[in-house]
């Protein structure tokens, strides 16, 4: 049996802190609550959540609560317009001396599109002068993300780091792109967060999936709203399918809970069961899929501090 951990990322709760806890040093004992009620022991904390002077108090924190602050959930980022690349590449050092101080190896790094429009998936019935000028986006893509990689690549070895490229639309989600990128960037400290939600349909999801399921630290469990029996509505995520092929590659990684809905206290609960329920079928065992959970403002009052 493959084993998988779920976890919290805390962008699940982005629009909650100031209900939560006012103060942003006391938010830690909110999320402590939150983990404790759904049986949760890791985090990835939303770079919002936390102030970087603060990081090993909050550490203590969620140690002491038997909780594991796995992930920095920043917001570096990597093809960006050339004439950004410096700036952003200042930012690098920041966070990798700050993960190689504390112990929290995982930084997510996230991918715009450089000064191209969004790349949407590739239409079914292209002509070959479309597939040509598609590929030839793909190739630029490839071309203005490099100037950023080699920043990583500079100094990625003077620290106990792990870059987490997530999946984050347009290029990032596209699978022809992963393709050429996984070719040209086989670091082992440089893998992928696969967030099932940012893509335009099941065939971009799972294509995806395929092409990046042995280079991936951790899963993006995304969630947007539920149907009665508490599966995933709004992009009719499969999850069972996800877990099966994740389980076939022989990932024990983390499922980390993003929910990116209303009703975002709820939602964690929901998205919870719901990769239980998952896990469980590919192990050939039953779960049913618990759907009644307090209310929102139940669950606020339940947890701020």
């Amino acid at each position: 049996m493959i084993s998988m951990e779920i976890g919290l990322n805390t962008y699940s709760i982005r629009k909650l802190p100031d209900i939560l806890s006012p103060d942003i040093k006391k938010l830690p004992q909110a999320i402590v609550n939150i983990c404790k009620d759904t049986n949760i022991s890791k985090v990835e904390l939303f770079d919002k959540h936390f102030l970087m002077d603060d990081v090993k108090r909050v550490q203590k924190i969620f140690e002491d609560n038997g909780i594991d602050w796995f992930a920095f959930g920043a917001h570096c980022k990597v093809l960006v317009k050339p004439s950004m690349v410096e700036e952003k590449a200042k930012e690098y050092k920041k966070w990798f001396e700050l993960a190689h101080e504390t112990g929290i190896k995982y930084i997510r790094f996230q991918m715009n599109s450089g000064d191209m429009p969004k790349l949407w998936p590739p239409m079914d019935d292209f002509t070959d002068e479309e597939w040509d000028e598609y590929n030839k986006t793909i190739d630029r893509g490839i071309e203005q993300v490099k100037p950023s990689m080699d920043h990583i690549l500079d100094i990625i070895d003077d620290y106990d780091v792990r870059v987490g490229l997530e999946t984050h639309g347009s290029f990032s989600s596209n699978y022809l792109f992963m393709e050429k990128f996984n070719k040209l960037y086989n670091h082992p400290k440089i893998k992928w967060i696969y967030d099932i939600g940012n893509y335009r349909d099941s065939k971009m999801r799972f294509r995806a999936l395929e092409e990046l399921k042995e280079k991936i630290w951790y899963i993006h469990a995304a969630a947007y709203s539920f149907d009665e029996n508490g599966f995933e509505s709004s992009k009719n995520i499969n999850y069972p399918k996800a877990a099966k092929v994740l389980k076939d590659e022989g990932y024990a990684g983390i499922w980390s809970i993003e929910f990116k809905g209303p009703d975002k206290l709820v939602g964690i609960h929901r998205t919870k069961e719901l990769i239980v329920h998952a896990l469980a079928k590919v192990n050939g065992e039953k779960y049913e899929i618990q759907t009644d959970f307090p209310t929102n403002e139940e669950l606020i009052e339940k947890y701020k501090v």
